[in-house]
């Protein structure tokens, strides 16, 4: 009886299992971002033209006066937006990922170092 038992419970667990992979995961977007371009990797990603980003940083000039310096505003084209200039030292950016022409937009910051990469993901208004 126990050998019954167990013979079921192994093979309710192999079935349990074998379903699993009949589900579809969403996979996230993940980006790569460099000191040149913000690169789309992989994941749940429908057009590259509904997703715009901005990557921008704030600069203190002499006098103290905060300006904005923005490395890049818009839709990747063909996965990729490169920035207008070079980020040649360490820099802290703002990263913000809008969806279509929603209002709601998703921002965080990362650091970019000259010859090194950040992965980051976008999820539903999330960048993470």
């Amino acid at each position: 009886m126990k050998r019954v038992l167990l013979a079921i419970g192994i093979i309710a667990a192999t079935l349990s299992l074998n379903s699993c992979q009949w589900t579809s995961f969403i996979k996230v977007p993940l980006f790569i971002l460099s000191d040149e371009s913000v690169k789309y990797v992989e994941g749940w990603y429908y057009d590259p033209q509904v997703v715009s980003i901005k990557v921008s940083y704030d600069n203190v000039d002499e006098n103290d006066k905060i300006s904005t310096v923005v490395l890049a505003d818009g839709p990747l084209i063909d996965g990729e937006l490169l920035f207008n200039q070079k980020v040649i030292e360490p820099t802290e950016v703002k990263i913000s990922v809008r969806y279509r022409d929603e209002e709601d937009v998703a921002e965080t910051t990362a650091f970019i170092v000259p010859n090194t990469s950040v992965e980051f993901i976008y999820h539903f208004g999330l960048v993470i």
